[in-house]
């Protein structure tokens, strides 16, 4: 396949070692073990709400917010999701009812997952929408889980059961709750159960075959689509196949797919860029693909291919969940994300790139494997500084973490622009609150006027050395921040050496 994309061609399966940046030849070998995977089960409820089935997508937003209920460290990671999923289909009335239901003891985390997801434009719009919503009815609801080995269970009784088994240390996906849980599921590959999971439950395929059959006709017509099938002929892939409906994108549209070269099979999401009528846009983004592709570090979000026919598009690696759906981080998984970003930036740097947009929103977690939870990578390389040009930059970037700089017309964007952003969202993390909060013309007063909160006074067991580092990262003024991303990976490294 010719290209004039300057790359290799045959690139090797993603296998990417850790080099520090430091330049010493050395890597990092002493990382702590995995932490332990988490169980499907709101990810398969999630996925129950997009059924045919209004029944059974009544049955899953009620479990979703019972779940909320009963394990308050899963209210971050649902809301997450869900508000993933009302930004793209603000109409999906199960998604909105169940976020109404959620609203009143959780309508400030909501509201933050929608401004983090969105535009505040489109996240009051869709926020008006859940207050004017429906909640569903939890008071009826038979809760009760039935005791023996021959007890049958509704379907909220088998979820309730699953949260239990859980609450006692043992693995829900061991027992027969599971596989009668999972037989009920309409199951969307990808999106709920994985396919060894539904195996070993039941064949997935005989739950549901009304709802199978019409997701099968969606994802044959984005297959079949002449934009989809331009991209296939034009690829590196030898096969892509698409795993999931059209989602939404911060700049653009995003599918599933799973890509096949020789015998390799690779996850990968598919973006479709959106697009902007003006002469220069088109060679600056592809400029910037082709830049981000030769990152190639396991810190940074993969370009797996890309190209600009018939509209610009990137194969990257498969994200599943970002930083914005996630609550405060323990104090170890903070300070390990610390350093794993602070690694990342530094690979972008070297390769001559300004990142300009890192937010939570910019913080990916690859889906986790069976030996454990997967680290954090950093994503969208340099989108932000294509599409700031044409936008306001609220609609590309989280503007409670832009730095001071970026709301100045003559204000220059460079890599201590990113030094500024880095820290914050490292204080969003070790804190679980962003560095500022409020309507977005008081946010940027803030942000040119005062600093932050230090982090140790709302999270009073991190080390007093992180007080230090954010408030250097994120210094008003350039000239006081750490001179490039390398010096704020070595401070970071020396205090994780020292209290990891």
């Amino acid at each position: 396949m010719t290209s004039e994309r300057e790359r290799s061609d045959q690139r090797d399966a993603p296998d990417r070692g850790r080099e520090s940046p430091a330049g010493d030849g050395t890597t990092d070998t002493d990382l702590p073990p995995p932490r332990e995977r988490t169980h499907p089960l709101v990810s398969s409820l999630c996925a129950g709400l997009d059924s045919s089935d209004a029944e059974m997508a009544e049955k899953c937003g009620i479990a979703l917010c019972l779940v909320a209920r009963n394990q308050p460290s899963k209210v971050s990671h649902i809301i997450g999701r869900l508000v993933e999923m009302v930004v793209g289909d603000p109409e999906a009335e199960p998604v909105v009812r169940t976020l109404a239901t959620l609203r009143g003891e959780h309508g400030r985390e909501i509201r933050g997952a929608l401004m983090t997801e969105t535009g505040y434009s489109d996240a009051r719009r869709i926020y008006g929408l859940i207050e004017h919503a429906d909640p569903w009815e939890l008071s009826a609801v038979d809760t009760d889980v039935p005791e023996g080995p021959e007890a049958e269970y509704s379907f909220v009784s088998a979820v309730m059961r699953l949260v239990e088994l859980e609450e006692e240390n043992r693995d829900p996906l061991d027992s027969d709750v599971w596989t009668r849980f999972i037989q009920e599921m309409p199951g969307e590959e990808g999106e709920s159960a994985s396919q060894e999971e539904v195996e070993l439950a039941a064949a997935r395929e005989q739950s549901r075959p009304r709802s199978v059959r019409r997701r099968h006709r969606r994802l044959e017509r984005i297959a079949n689509s002449r934009v989809f099938q331009v991209i296939e002929a034009a690829s590196r892939f030898d096969d892509l196949e698409v795993l999931s409906r059209v989602r939404s994108h911060r700049f653009g549209k995003a599918i599933r797919t799973r890509g096949r070269i020789g015998a390799e099979e690779y996850g990968l999401t598919l973006l479709l860029f959106y697009q902007i009528d003006e002469p220069e846009f088109r060679q600056l983004l592809t400029d910037r693909l082709r830049a981000w592709e030769r990152v190639d570090t396991e810190d940074v979000v993969a370009v797996v291919d890309w190209g600009d026919s018939p509209r610009p598009w990137a194969a990257v690696d498969v994200v599943e969940e970002t930083l914005s759906t996630r609550s405060q981080l323990p104090r170890r998984d903070g300070l390990e994300l610390a350093r794993t970003l602070s690694r990342a930036l530094v690979a972008v740097h070297q390769h001559g790139i300004v990142h300009g947009g890192i937010d939570p929103h910019a913080v990916g977690y690859p889906p986790d494997t069976f030996d454990g939870a997967a680290d954090p990578m950093l994503d969208m390389i340099g989108l932000v500084s294509v599409y700031r040009r044409w936008a306001d930059i609220g609609r590309v970037l989280d503007v409670r973490y832009a730095a001071p700089e970026q709301f100045d017309d003559q204000g220059s964007i460079d890599g201590a622009t990113d030094v500024y952003q880095l820290g914050a969202v490292l204080y969003r993390a070790l804190t679980g609150q962003p560095p500022y909060e409020g309507e977005p013309e008081a946010v940027r007063e803030q942000i040119r006027s005062t600093g932050p909160t230090p982090p140790t006074e709302l999270t009073p067991n991190l080390p007093e050395q992180v007080d230090e580092i954010i408030a250097k990262a994120t210094a008003r003024q350039k000239l006081f921040r750490y001179e490039n991303a390398t010096a704020l990976y070595r401070e970071i490294r020396r205090l994780c050496d020292t209290e990891l």
